[in-house]
């Protein structure tokens, strides 16, 4: 957090920081259960749907921190959202918050028209982590100074509280937009949260309570973005999932972080509170040795190497053809998570399928799939 301290300092936002019960071994002094009684005290003392900047978990150092999983779960179950805003161990700790702030930015976005044919499978990429700041501020504009980047459409997944914090820099990438770009409101509106846990510590009516303005918050920072589709996290109960799509502005939903268990063939595609609902249709690509077979002590979606990268463009085309649904026309959402490092990798993903499929914004693909007989 050392290259946020001014604007932390500057706004008197407090600290704090959650030891894992493995960092005891490197660190006598940290004590995971007093620590995480303590943030859950002063977080419920906090204001409700205020963010946490930051991250839980820690890539360098001694300590590793107890972690997104648990940490964005703590602060959900508190009714904050998290703003990754820290090394995450993928991209750095975000800096100059304070002049970045200090700028602004008229942030517009045009859906281009698309022509329905009845016997073609559609198909949107959405590429996944811009809700944290320091993705946006560092992986990101790897990917759109890429020399393929919009060689395939694609949605781009953005927290929209960058519009507070580095208007200038959502600018950089808005006018950067290829015509098969779109900007997506990131999980889950105002910020990231895990959707089925939401206020959990707070009473029923409380909870209601706090949900709807979470919702009518969200609605107000997705239109800085222009924003006209959500991306949640995870499944999660269907009237959780109807409240949120409900947020205005939105015409459509693009869900989960890949493919889940409760993924199947009949709710691929559903609608909830009047919107479609596109369920990420595919797994984390499986890596495998050079020499053949699974290596299962090798990270997943390891695509920095040239084998890495093409393994995964072939698991990925696998994975689609092999969850398409048999009707036409159909609609579906491939997602692209951290595996994708390079924008090539997209466009050879996009040839692989064949003429059959037919590559689309996610924007579009709402728009088709209303056009649908």
């Amino acid at each position: 957090m050392a290259c946020a301290t001014i604007y932390l300092v500057e706004f008197k936002i407090p600290i704090l920081w959650i030891s894992a019960p493995q960092d005891a071994e490197q660190s006598p002094q940290a004590s995971f259960h007093d620590e995480y009684a303590l943030a859950k005290e002063i977080l419920m003392k906090l204001p409700p749907n205020i963010p946490c900047l930051g991250w839980p978990g820690n890539g360098q150092g001694g300590e590793h921190g107890i972690g997104e999983w648990h940490g964005v779960k703590l602060a959900s179950e508190c009714a904050k959202f998290e703003v990754c805003s820290a090394y995450d161990g993928y991209s750095p700790t975000v800096s100059n918050l304070s002049v970045h702030s200090g700028t602004s930015a008229r942030l517009r976005q045009s859906i281009p028209p698309a022509k329905m044919d009845r016997d073609k499978i559609y198909y949107c990429f959405t590429r996944s982590d811009g809700d944290g700041l320091n993705f946006l501020r560092h992986y990101y504009r790897k990917l759109f100074d890429d020399p393929k980047h919009g060689a395939a459409p694609v949605g781009w997944q953005v927290g929209p509280t960058a519009a507070d914090v580095m208007p200038d820099i959502l600018d950089y990438y808005f006018k950067r937009a290829q015509p098969g770009d779109c900007f997506i409101n990131a999980l889950s509106g105002a910020g990231y949260i895990h959707e089925d846990v939401f206020a959990d510590n707070y009473s029923s009516e409380q909870r209601e309570q706090i949900l709807d303005e979470f919702v009518r918050l969200s609605g107000i920072y997705s239109e800085k973005l222009d924003a006209t589709l959500l991306a949640t996290f995870a499944e999660m109960r269907p009237e959780r999932l109807a409240k949120l799509a409900s947020m205005e502005g939105i015409t459509g939903v693009v869900a989960n972080y890949g493919r889940t268990h409760g993924t199947t063939a009949r709710n691929l595609v559903t609608e909830a509170a009047g919107r479609p609902v596109f369920r990420a249709m595919n797994r984390q690509p499986r890596p495998l040795n050079p020499v053949g077979g699974a290596n299962l002590n090798l990270p997943v979606g390891l695509t920095f190497t040239p084998f890495g990268k093409r393994n995964t463009v072939d698991f990925a085309i696998e994975e689609i053809k092999r969850w398409t649904p048999a009707e036409r026309p159909a609609f579906i959402h491939v997602f692209l998570a951290n595996w994708l490092t390079e924008m090539e990798m997209a466009a050879d993903i996009a040839k692989g399928l064949g003429p059959d499929y037919v590559a689309v914004r996610p924007d579009q693909l709402v728009a088709l799939y209303k056009q649908r007989p």
